[in-house]
């Protein structure tokens, strides 16, 4: 059995490399591949015999790009995963971390949610968001194309003091439709964590039956507010504040906000959006 190491060389602040070649010495027969320069899986699929290995190391922006490849479906039975990046929410919505071995995650894989965003059609592995989160990432993902070391609280403080500025939306989850005031985050979630280790829904749960996923959304606060709630609600303690913070659950979920907005989606960001709708 073959193992095929497909790595980020950029994840875990580069420090990636260090544990993937750790990894590559413990297996007999392996080969190192780097998935920044992989535009298909063609050409690994083609390569690839019945019952040989794929580990994809990284972390949630790298899990990301994989899973909406082409052709994903064909090797995911044989996917396997090895946390190596800076954030790893989604190992920790499955209970792994960055000591855990390579573990399988088909079953994780068929029960992704699809997210349309200015007509094109994605996978995501743990959330997405109009809002300040979008916000955030859109400041840190530039930063960390300079080589500056990137602080998520001090970006989320500058944006809750005067870089953010909240707008109405409408959400319709499941058909029924609600309208929000000054909104300042909109994010669906199919997982638990986001933000690098944030547990912002500790009631979701990415395996449910029904498939629903998460909305929490953030609304009709001053800024004053915002800066004394929103330590808790990125706690998961959203429940202390029913009047700002609403979380509803559902199969389908479409957001819809007056001004274009910097979505993230796992980390990874989208400028100028509008709208996003989510279905499971």
């Amino acid at each position: 059995m073959k193992h095929w190491i497909l790595y980020n060389p950029f994840a875990g602040s580069e420090k990636c490399k260090v544990k993937v070649l750790e990894l590559y010495e413990k297996y007999e027969e392996a080969e190192l591949i780097d998935v920044t320069k992989l535009e298909s899986l063609s050409e690994l699929i083609d390569k690839k015999a019945k019952g040989d290995r794929v580990i994809l190391c990284g972390g949630d922006g790298t899990l990301n790009r994989f899973v909406n490849m082409p052709r994903i479906e064909e090797i995911a039975d044989d996917l396997y995963f090895y946390a190596v990046g800076s954030g790893n929410d989604f190992s920790n919505d499955v209970g792994k971390s960055t000591e855990t071995e390579p573990f399988p995650i088909a079953s994780y894989m068929k029960k992704l949610a699809k997210a349309e965003i200015k007509g094109e059609t994605y996978h995501f592995v743990n959330g997405l968001g109009l809002g300040i989160d979008g916000f955030c990432c859109q400041i840190a993902n530039a930063m960390h194309k300079k080589g500056k070391k990137i602080s998520y609280a001090l970006i989320a403080l500058i944006g809750l003091l005067f870089g953010f500025k909240p707008a109405d939306a409408v959400i319709c989850v499941d058909g029924k439709e609600y309208r929000y005031k000054r909104v300042w985050m909109a994010t669906t979630m199919k997982g638990r964590y986001f933000g690098g280790g944030v547990k912002i829904v500790p009631d979701q749960d990415r395996m449910d039956s029904e498939g629903k996923v998460s909305i929490i959304v953030a609304h009709d606060v001053s800024r004053l507010r915002a800066l004394t709630a929103f330590p808790l609600i990125l706690k998961g303690h959203y429940k202390m504040f029913p009047k700002i913070v609403a979380v509803l659950k559902g199969k389908e979920i479409s957001v819809s906000y007056v001004q274009p907005e910097p979505l993230q989606i796992d980390g990874e960001t989208i400028l100028d959006v509008e709208s996003y709708t989510v279905r499971t």
